[in-house]
């Protein structure tokens, strides 16, 4: 009896260590889905008055699907909500004035549901580049931000932000949040000033907003107290997965294709994470609407990157969020699993509309173990080699929705990119196993904790950088424009990896 009750104890403390997170990214809510103000991308069934309630592909997302994302997403218990920005539709610039009172009907939506819960959730929010009006619109130079304040505003009366945390939310998207009952920090900044798309055009500041320096203060703070921090942004610092296999210049796609954050503000963010990676156990990023997850490499200091899937099908994934458990003993994140609704096709036999549970990852592929560098290096060894673990990637991408061809410089890509997050590391190692070995070197994939780098590799991208950089206050502008021209165009559903062309979200 006695050793019955020991194991119990013991059971009961392991059990009381481990916290559920719950991460969601790009509601997208369109206030006007049904009528013919609707945003569509490539189906005009989203202006109809008979359109499916629950959301269609090519649409963003009717009220009906928000609500049914965050009651499918409490009902697995979360003690925390991390949610990676764009909470308004796409192409808001046609709707300006229903931007706060969207961003209010999601806000609410959520407060509503998590005061239900008896302890509530937390939540932390980040911006999306789609919440700012117009898309990518950011005037780094103006003393205030009303759309900011309004947004501030109605989450602290919903009580989401603190009053301290709507303070420099207001600013330019950032605060703090101590998970309560946790050791772990949940540091939300806005990644959006620090990219290409950005407008106006900045092409001075060294540190826009002061983002960088509070940073580096809430790193350091979390580091003092012995607190682990995941980052919460929207846009990720990596490639964009969709241009570069899809570009015409391939293996060799231009910068503008390459990346999302310019050069000079990637390398120094990521000398910021590498700096702390004894307290970063995660960077969280939406935007790409895919799942995709990356050991990161040794220029980000081995700290692992995780891109959450959207609940908006208007990329035509099917809406998606996951979970995921905190171990606060031993400071690891670990099962992230997948929750998916399936979209029914507009001809399909009507059937209930049910979310459902999908893969753990990284036991999906075969590999146990945290969602550390390690673990994910190890995936990605697998995802190159067993074609099984390859096509579980590609359900876990797309949520389950259908997906066409990937052939094997697709593939090549995924793989290098579950390695590396750095473009520059992500293009070198495209380039290294589509070229005789003899010809170039890979980079290094070091355990974590190492963060140095050969002499050769530096050189080599030391050369790279300095031609980049006198064609990047160029770049910065006709990027921009050139997928401003392809957005209005219209885009090839990007869940083929293969067979479709950029889009932008």
């Amino acid at each position: 009896m006695r050793v019955a009750a020991f194991v119990l104890v013991v059971a009961v403390a392991v059990q009381a260590a481990n916290v559920k997170l719950g991460f969601v990214s790009d509601f997208h809510l369109d206030g006007y889905y049904g009528t013919d103000r609707a945003f569509k991308r490539h189906n005009n069934g989203c202006a109809s008055p008979n359109a499916s309630s629950w959301g269609t592909f090519g649409c963003d997302s009717p009220a009906a699907l928000i609500n049914s994302s965050i009651a499918a997403l409490l009902a697995t218990n979360p003690s925390h909500i991390i949610v990676a920005g764009d909470w308004l539709r796409h192409d808001m610039a046609l709707e300006k004035a229903a931007a706060q009172p969207m961003y209010a009907m999601v806000a609410s939506s959520l407060s509503t549901a998590m005061h239900k819960i008896v302890p509530s959730p937390s939540l932390a929010t980040a911006l999306g580049n789609n919440d700012f009006v117009p898309d990518y619109f950011f005037n780094l130079s103006a003393p205030q931000h009303p759309l900011l304040s309004g947004f501030a505003e109605t989450l602290h009366k919903d009580g989401l932000l603190s009053e301290s945390e709507a303070a420099t939310f207001k600013q330019a998207g950032f605060f703090v949040r101590a998970l309560s009952g946790t050791r772990l920090t949940v540091v939300v900044i806005n990644t959006m000033i620090w990219t290409y798309d950005l407008e106006p055009v900045n092409a001075v500041a060294d540190d826009p907003l002061g983002q960088f320096a509070f940073l580096e203060e809430a790193l350091a703070n979390a580091s003092r107290s012995n607190r682990k921090v995941i980052i919460l942004s929207h846009m990720p610092p990596t490639i964009n997965f969709f241009s570069v296999v899809h570009a015409a210049d391939w293996p060799s796609p231009s910068v503008a294709d390459l990346r999302y954050f310019t050069e000079r503000y990637e390398h120094r963010y990521a000398r910021i994470v590498a700096d702390a990676n004894n307290t970063i156990v995660a960077q969280v990023f939406g935007h790409t609407h895919r799942f995709s997850f990356s050991a990161s490499g040794s220029r980000f200091g081995n700290v692992p990157t995780i891109v959450v899937g959207a609940v908006s099908p208007v990329y035509d994934n099917n809406p998606n969020f996951f979970t995921a458990e905190w171990d606060d003993e031993r400071g690891e994140l670990f099962s992230m699993q997948q929750h998916y609704l399936r979209i029914q096709h507009p001809d399909a036999p009507p059937r209930p509309w049910n979310w459902e549970t999908g893969a753990i990852v990284p036991h999906v592929f075969g590999v146990d173990g945290p969602m550390t560098a390690e673990t994910l290096n190890a995936v990605a060894d697998r995802l190159s080699s067993d074609d099984g673990a390859f096509n579980s990637w590609r359900q876990i991408y797309n949520a389950n929705a259908s997906g066409g061809p990937c052939d094997s410089r697709c593939r090549r890509l995924a793989v290098c990119y579950t390695n590396f997050v750095s473009p520059a590391d992500v293009y070198r190692c495209l380039a290294v196993t589509l070229s005789p070995p003899s010809t170039t070197s890979a980079p290094s994939r070091p355990s974590p904790g190492n963060t140095s780098s050969s002499v050769g590799l530096w050189l080599a991208l030391g050369a790279i950088a300095v031609a980049a950089v006198c064609g990047a206050l160029v770049a910065a502008v006709v990027v921009r424009r050139k997928r401003q021209q392809a957005f209005t165009a219209g885009y090839v559903t990007p869940d083929d990896l293969n067979g479709g062309s950029t889009h932008t979200v």
